[in-house]
């Protein structure tokens, strides 16, 4: 029980990790520590915590120009934010797929 507890902690500080790389401009270093996060957190119950490592990733994708990943990672935080009834998560997380046309092209982030 405690190994589970602590490998949570460190999967949400994992993601905080990932999110500054991201707002940095280090997509790939973002998406090396989300996915860390992602696997740390996925039968676990902080779910907050694993919704922004998926919206990191999906943002680090979105930057890198592969938008059917990006999109792919942003619908499963979408599905948590819905899930935890997380109005303001779901917000910023259509928000981060706005950029996204119904296409699916998006130009890489500069």
């Amino acid at each position: 029980m405690r190994e589970a507890k602590h490998s949570q902690g460190e999967g949400a500080v994992l993601s905080h990790i990932g999110r500054a790389h991201q707002a940095l401009g280090q997509p790939a270093k973002a998406i090396q520590y989300a996915e860390q996060a992602v696997a740390m957190l996925r039968t676990g119950l902080d779910r907050p915590a694993r919704r922004v490592a998926l919206s990191v990733l999906g943002a680090a994708y979105k930057s890198l120009g592969q938008c059917e990943k990006a999109v792919e990672y942003y619908k499963q935080a979408l599905y948590l934010a819905r899930d935890a009834r997380d109005r303001q998560g779901e917000a910023e997380i259509l928000s981060q797929m706005g950029g996204i046309d119904k296409s699916q092209s998006c130009p890489p982030s500069r």
